[in-house]
């Protein structure tokens, strides 16, 4: 690696207290920090701030110059340690030195190490080791700190706190100051008291009492800091705690969340200045104090999935085309059974009875038995004609318009995998539609639908609600006896609330959808006596694409860019169903299984922009594969087949990751517009 100038062998120093860099030439650095023996910051010695008689956390302005955003006025910066109800902390202004015994300190120009223990426990080694962030070094400081136990004992309830106060350039004294992080599994409480004793027992007392215990954003203007109390439970002999500190500052408040995406900081303080641009845009500096390794969510990490906005397209899509299709094969009975042989043979008696003239009338007579009897295809005119049996299509009227409208409600859980977190979810369509027979064997018709979808993210990860409309044309074709091509088309928008929640901090979001879907499927009726069995095939596309948003809610929001996931599946199944006439009315139960198969997983890579950084997240569909389909139904038709109603529950079977289940329900009417 190259380096410019001459190159600097690092230099052991044994001095009591260090002034390092995050460069080795200290015309390049842009970072200095002064550390003392004990690991506590702010010395005098080799200060370089221009602000202030010693240097704690100084950052290279724009004009060349340091300045310190933790040494002007009081030098409250220290940390403190507690184990079996002892504690002990060091600091020069707020609390002085207690209980700590230096053991070692030696340093470079770019690094320090600190190692102490606690006075009346020997053994507990308190060792701190300050380096240039590896990830981020222009702009952070990464100390490692481990709490180690060589007492011969338990430690119990081991705690550490740290606590530093603001006076952040060019407004010391009154700054802006950030806290966020909760929860973290570690983190006790956190406040704006930057002149506490950074004492790990004592009484968090916070100088505004909305900073205690809650993330908070620009409180101020004042002069305060940010205090921030671990608790790490109970540490056996022999064993250690280690967690991770980050000192540094940015240009700008971007570039600082940039920095802490990067080492993938879990809680924080960001100081900035009260200026004009100060608390909005961080500028002239902002500066940082945070840490990791403490039980929290690293910034940059999103706590949710983003399979839901996919999911629930992909879904409406799929059940739609399902209903309108399950009626065209005849699966949902609509009014298109035997109650319309019935009308038709009372109409072929009459012109029997009208135009009792010979053979004539005797033909019509003879027809309609002929009809009425049949429980399959019978040509007419030489074409294949549906007319009755518990699966049958009836395309004698031709011209004749029936309306319909469908409902379903689906729930169901989607796992987590890999690390992506699971989500429940549940949501409701309704479809209004209307089609028209024409010649003797063809329908077509247009549907329109209406969708809500909502789904809650494990680990109170967020929640997205969706709602979308699609528009569908459909139709059928019955080019041989007892046999049913069908064919749907979908188009629709749907629109999707995100929000994320990260902590106590919530994030919203809001984006479009484009969803398209073309489905086929063939089936076959084979009948015996009022009972209808057969086998059927069905292949689905389904595609959904997803525009980009940013979110907002302040520090921690992320840009998520354009997304998209496509479905294919094909299957292959058998039916079963019988008819059970009354007087009136008609009574059909159906069972369907079918065995399909997913050709894509929906697996994808999503670009999120998040802490002014961009990655990229897998989302995992997990989908792809083999799985199995079983549908109940009951459906019923009266007022001589011109209407009927029909009730499905549905669900598939073998998928490892996806549990869902559809109750669904159809009514179709036939219309009459004369």
């Amino acid at each position: 690696m190259a380096i410019k100038g001459a190159i600097l062998l690092p230099q052991v120093a044994q001095a009591a207290t260090q002034v390092i860099f995050n460069d080795p030439i200290t015309a390049d650095a842009s970072l200095a920090l002064g550390i003392n023996d004990l690991g506590h910051l702010n010395t005098s010695v080799g200060n370089v701030a221009s602000n202030a008689s010693a240097t704690g956390l100084s950052f290279r302005f724009e004009d060349g110059n340091f300045y310190d955003a933790t040494s002007p006025g009081c030098h409250c910066e220290g940390w403190g340690v507690a184990a079996n109800g002892v504690s002990a902390w060091a600091s020069i202004s707020n609390g002085g030195i207690n209980n700590l015994t230096s053991v070692s300190f030696s340093s470079t120009a770019t690094s320090a190490l600190s190692i102490s223990e606690v006075t009346s426990l020997a053994g507990m080694q308190i060792t701190h080791d300050f380096t240039p962030s590896a990830e981020a070094p222009g702009r952070l400081f990464s100390v490692t700190v481990t709490i180690a136990n060589g007492t011969g004992g338990l430690l119990s309830d081991v705690r550490y706190n740290r606590t530093m106060d603001w006076d952040v350039p060019p407004t010391e004294f009154s700054e802006y100051v950030t806290i966020q992080g909760y929860p973290a599994t570690s983190l006790l409480s956190s406040h704006d008291n930057g002149f506490q004793t950074p004492d790990p027992l004592a009484t968090p007392n916070p100088m505004d009492p909305a900073t205690l215990g809650v993330n908070f954003t620009d409180n101020g203007p004042d002069d305060h800091g940010a205090a921030f109390n671990f608790g790490f439970g109970d540490l056996p002999e022999g064993e250690e705690i280690t967690f991770y500190i980050y000192y540094g500052a940015a240009s700008s408040e971007a570039e600082a969340l940039e920095a802490l995406g990067l080492v993938g900081a879990e809680v924080y303080s960001l100081g900035q200045s009260n200026t004009t641009d100060g608390p909005t845009l961080g500028t002239p500096a902002t500066y940082i104090f945070a840490f990791s390794g403490v039980g929290g969510t690293p910034l940059g990490t999103l706590n949710m999935s983003f399979q839901p906005l996919t999911f629930h397209g992909i879904t409406m899509a799929r059940t739609v085309v399902r209903q309108l299709m399950h009626r065209l094969t005849g699966r949902l009975q609509g009014g298109d059974s035997m109650g319309d042989v019935a009308a038709l043979q009372q109409t072929l008696n009459l012109i029997g009875g009208m135009r009792n003239e010979g053979q004539f009338g005797n033909f019509l007579s003879q027809m309609a038995q002929q009809q009425s009897a049949s429980l399959g295809f019978n040509g007419m005119g030489g074409m294949a004609l549906p007319v009755s049996g518990s699966g049958g299509y009836d395309l004698f009227r031709m011209g004749e318009i029936r309306g319909f409208v469908a409902g379903s409600y689906n729930f169901g859980d989607y796992g987590a995998i890999d690390g992506q977190k699971g989500f429940d979810y549940d949501g409701y369509q309704i479809t209004f539609g209307i089609d028209k027979t024409f010649w003797e064997n063809s329908l077509a018709g247009l549907a329109l639908s209406y969708g809500q979808y909502d789904s809650d993210i494990e680990d109170d990860g967020g929640n997205f609600d969706s709602e979308a409309w699609l528009l569908t044309a459909y139709g059928a074709w019955t080019p041989l006896v007892d046999t049913t091509v069908e064919v749907a088309a979908s188009y629709g928008r749907g629109n999707h609330d995100i929000d994320r929640t990260s902590g106590t901090s919530i994030y919203e979001g809001d984006t479009n959808s484009t969803d398209t879907s073309f489905a086929l499927s063939v089936h076959k009726d084979i009948h015996h006596q009022e009972a209808v069995i057969g086998p059927y095939a069905t292949i689905q596309y389904t595609k959904s694409k997803v525009d980009g948003y940013t979110e907002k809610g302040g520090i921690g929001t992320t840009t998520v860019e354009s997304q998209s996931a496509k479905s294919l599946t094909a299957g292959v199944g058998f039916h079963a169903s019988d008819e059970y006439k009354g007087n009136d009315v008609a009574v059909v139960p159906e069972i369907r299984a079918s065995v399909e198969y997913e050709f894509y997983d929906s697996d994808r890579a999503v670009t999120v922009i998040s802490a002014g950084s961009p990655s990229v997240i897998d989302v995992l569909g997990g989908e792809k594969g083999l799985y199995g389909r079983i549908d109940a139904a009951l459906a019923a038709n009266w007022d001589n087949g011109a209407k009927s109603l029909r009730f499905n529950f549905g669900t598939t079977v073998g998928r490892d990751n996806i549990n869902d289940y559809s109750v669904a329900a159809n009514f179709r009417m036939a219309l009459d517009f004369k």
